[in-house]
Parts: structure tokens; C-alpha cells; sequence
């Protein structure tokens, strides 16, 4: 690794709260995941070293967020914290009617309730998991129409593929596109500038609504101006109020360029929609001006929005994954490329071809993770289904995959280190245990849910974190 420019790697922040990792022995950790069934989303947080399960509510509030929790106003009608949001999200987006809702996944929910019914077909580069179900929930079909030719956007909608169904005699059918932007089902992959404005002028050709959700705006605004042309000088600012133009609203997430432990917004151009949706969230959520969000949880989401626009802390995430993805690469740990802008994927056949994928070689890696170097991360293979909706021919399509979702400003460069170091010992040693389906609920969370054992001894006592060789790493490991 080459140290030579150390403005790469540090931090652009200082570090005010700190909380204790707890280091725990490895039988402890086995001993741990024995009761939870060898699933990972069931181990206790504190029994985790490094947590790369979801980037989503997880990430490190700045200095001004954590002030701002003492400025909640929590009125139950006309919150001045709802003021701020309101102005803050309209500064991002250029939408001028604002509704707070307390998660996502609620807000998926009321705006596809509205837009969609039983039969529609609803078009989307990809569909998050979450508005995906709910589509589904009330027979509506989505469809997942997503480009990845593009190295450096690899979440585009597929315009050739959109152009055709619009010419079929059904095209009526289609109640609205959504953009998930960045595809979060991508592992962040980005969507260009000219994609959603192609989009969007088609759309608007034939009078179909265009709508992005975005956690991770801020992210794809930075790919934006690093890879698309006409957009390097240009202010995040300035891209991220042209990208939200060119749709009839948005859904906004705060927890990960926001953030934020919780809350979202959905943005409008509508009245009449912003009237009835706002019945809705009174009705579900709360009053309009807080949707179920308490007046601190506001402030910190209207502080956070700002923030994710931040060129420098940008600039700062880019090169953070670009580390890990590097590191990743010079232990030997097959990765899938190009990474997106919040998730590396691992190839856990590639890692292990002796496994057969009948003793799910992802899952398997995962707890392998957690019981060597207290890592957590998330199957993203046979259990999850989570590539199922995508084309057959995409690169994605039915592999065996464990994923590294990164929090933003929770861990430094040596933390990065070590994970990569982890999964190098591991594959190196050609170590690890296939696992047997015990339970396996039928419902729409089953990798949560699902219970498995080892088929072998799963104490790895071969494998130890000693020095990779031929690497000019630092070897301070060697002791875990």
C-alpha cells in the first residue's frame, strides 16, 4: 500500500465520543452465534467488533447534529424544527411541498399506495426491498428495467428496454418510474445525470409521473461530478437541485447521507397530492408537521441533509472505500467491481470453489467473519433472494455473495485494515464449514429469521492472524 500521500487517509473530522469496542475471545464469539442459530442478524451488538450488517441508522452524527438535539421543538402543530427540515430538504431539492415521515419504508408505502392498484406495472431501475413488497402487497408489478454497461454508473435504467414497452399497446398499465438512486440493491451502484434526464423527458412524453428515492443523494452527486462530464465543476449543491428537477417527487431517506437513526421525507410538486398524502400520514403517522418524528430527530435529519452535500466529507467517503476496496484486493479477497458508493461485495465461491453452493458458501464466509475477526456482514445469496428481480444476464444474477455495508465516520482507515486482513486469513486457509438449513420461514424477511447449523467443527483453531507475505501492509494484528 502505498503511504505516500497521507492526505488520502486521514481523517477530515475530529473524533469528540467515543464508544468501546468490546474485544472479545474467539470461543466467545462461537459461543455467541451457537445461540443465535448461526445467524448474524440475531448476534447481540455489543458482542460485535466491527458491524458492516447495514450503513442505514448507523453512521456518526457531526458536532452540529448532536447540538442540534437540544433545539427539538416538539409541538405537536407548526414545530419549528419541521421549519428548518422544510427549508433544508427544499435547498437540496428544489421541491417546495415537504412531508416528514418516521421511516422509509412507511413513506414507500403511502406513495405507491397512491400512485399504483392492483394490475398496474411500475417501472424502476431496481426497486429497494422494502417498496418492492409493498408493489407486490397490492398487486402491482414491478418491473426492473436496470443498464450496468456503464463502469462508473452502474445502477442506469435500461432506456432501450423502457422505449420498447412504451411502444406496446399497454403502455397505459404503467402507473409510474421510480429511480432508486444510487441502487441500493446494487450495493450503491451509481445513476448518471443524462440517464435520469432521459428518463424523465420520456416520461413526460407520455404522461407517466417520474419519481427518485435516494438515501444516498449526496454519494451519487459526488460520482456525478468526479465522472460525468459538464459536472466537474460544477457544486453538489448545484447537481443535486438539477437531479431532483427532473422528477415529480422524491422519498427521501436520513439515514445514510443523512445521518440520522431515523425519519425520511417525501417531496412534491403536486398540491392536491401533498393534500391527500398529508391526510394519510395524519392518519398514520402523525400530524403533517412531524410525521411521527420527534422534534430533535427533525433537527438532526435537517442538519444531516445539509451535510451529505459536504464536498470535502464526500470527498473523504470516496477514498475511504477506494482503502478498503484496495486492501480487499492486494490480501486476494475476490471482490465484485466496479464497488458502489456504499457496499463491497465479496464472491464467496470465488473465495471458496471447494464449497458446494448447496452448503451456502455465503452464509457459511459470514459466520466465518464474525467467529475469526468479530465481523458482522450479511449473506447476500440464496437466503436473501436479493438479486432475484434483477435480469437474468446481469452480473449480479444468483451469486453468492456476503456484503459489506460501510458506515459513514464510525470507523477509520485501520479498522478497514484489519477487515481485509480477516478475510485474506481466511481465505488463505481454505478453512470453512458448510452450513445445513434447520428452519427457514416463508416470509418476506427469511435471512433474519432463518436457522442453520455447521456441518463440521466451526472452531477454525488452524487459523490464525499471522503476517500476510509478500505485502508491505503494517503486521499488527497478529496477536488477535
Amino acid at each position: 500500500m502505498d503511504f505516500s500521500d497521507l492526505s488520502d487517509f486521514i481523517e477530515p473530522f475530529k473524533i469528540h465520543i467515543v464508544e468501546n469496542i468490546k474485544i472479545n475471545t474467539r470461543n466467545d464469539r462461537l459461543t455467541a452465534l451457537e445461540k443465535t442459530d448461526y445467524n448474524v442478524f440475531k448476534i447481540h451488538p455489543e458482542d460485535v467488533m466491527i458491524d458492516f450488517l447495514t450503513d442505514a441508522g448507523t453512521n456518526g452524527l457531526s458536532l452540529k447534529q448532536n447540538s442540534r438535539l437540544w433545539m427539538g421543538d416538539e409541538s405537536y402543530a407548526g414545530s419549528s424544527s419541521f421549519e428548518i427540515l422544510k427549508d433544508n430538504a427544499t435547498y437540496i431539492s428544489g421541491f417546495e411541498n415537504i412531508l416528514p415521515v418516521f421511516s422509509k419504508r412507511t413513506s414507500e408505502e403511502i406513495v405507491s399506495s397512491y400512485l399504483a392498484k392492483a394490475g398496474d406495472r411500475v417501472i424502476g431501475n431496481t426497486f429497494t426491498y422494502t417498496l418492492e413488497n409493498h408493489l407486490k402487497h397490492i398487486k402491482a408489478e414491478p418491473i426492473s428495467m436496470v443498464d450496468w454497461s456503464d463502469e462508473n454508473f452502474g445502477g442506469n435504467l435500461d432506456i432501450k428496454a423502457f422505449r420498447n414497452i412504451l411502444k406496446q399497446n399497454d403502455k397505459e398499465k404503467i402507473s409510474f418510474v421510480i429511480m432508486n438512486v444510487p441502487s441500493k440493491n446494487l450495493g450503491g451502484q451509481p445513476v448518471s445525470m443524462s440517464n435520469m434526464k432521459a428518463v424523465s423527458d420520456l416520461c413526460r412524453e407520455h404522461s407517466i409521473p417520474v419519481y427518485i428515492e435516494s438515501s444516498m443523494y449526496g454519494e451519487n452527486c459526488w460520482r456525478t461530478k468526479m465522472y460525468e462530464e459538464n459536472y466537474f465543476n460544477k457544486s453538489l449543491v448545484e447537481i443535486s437541485q438539477e437531479m431532483f428537477s427532473y422528477f415529480d417527487g422524491c422519498i427521501l431517506s436520513a439515514k445514510r447521507d443523512g445521518r440520522s437513526e431515523i425519519g425520511s421525507v417525501i417531496c412534491l410538486r403536486d398540491d392536491e397530492m401533498t393534500r391527500e398524502l398529508g391526510n394519510v400520514i395524519t392518519f398514520k403517522a402523525g400530524f403533517i408537521t412531524y410525521g411521527g418524528m420527534a422534534g430533535r430527530d427533525m433537527e438532526i435529519v435537517a442538519e444531516g441533509m445539509r451535510s451529505a452535500l459536504d464536498e470535502q466529507l464526500q470527498d473523504y467517503r470516496e477514498k475511504q472505500l477506494a482503502y478498503f476496496k484496495k486492501s480487499l484486493k492486494e490480501f486476494g479477497v475476490p471482490i465484485v467491481e466496479p464497488i458502489g458508493c456504499n457496499t463491497i461485495f465479496i464472491d464467496a465461491e470465488k473465495a471458496f470453489p471447494q464449497l458446494s453452493r448447496k452448503f451456502y458458501p455465503a452464509w457459511s464466509l459470514a459466520c466465518a467473519a464474525y467467529i475469526i475477526g468479530g465481523i458482522r456482514c450479511a449473506e447476500f445469496g440464496q437466503i436473501t433472494h436479493a438479486t432475484q428481480s434483477l435480469p437474468d444476464d446481469h452480473p449480479l444474477k444468483g451469486r453468492e455473495l456476503i456484503k459489506l455495508e460501510v458506515p459513514r465516520f464510525i470507523y477509520t482507515t485501520c479498522h478497514f485494515l484489519y477487515v481485509a486482513y480477516v478475510f485474506s486469513q481466511l481465505i488463505s486457509h481454505k478453512i470453512i464449514s458448510g452450513m445445513k438449513i434447520v428452519d427457514s420461514p416463508e416470509c418476506k424477511i427469511k435471512h433474519i429469521k432463518t436457522s442453520m447449523v455447521p456441518l463440521s467443527s466451526m472452531d477454525y483453531g488452524d487459523v490464525h492472524l499471522l503476517p500476510v507475505q509478500n505485502s508491505d501492509h503494517i503486521h499488527f494484528f497478529k496477536n488477535m
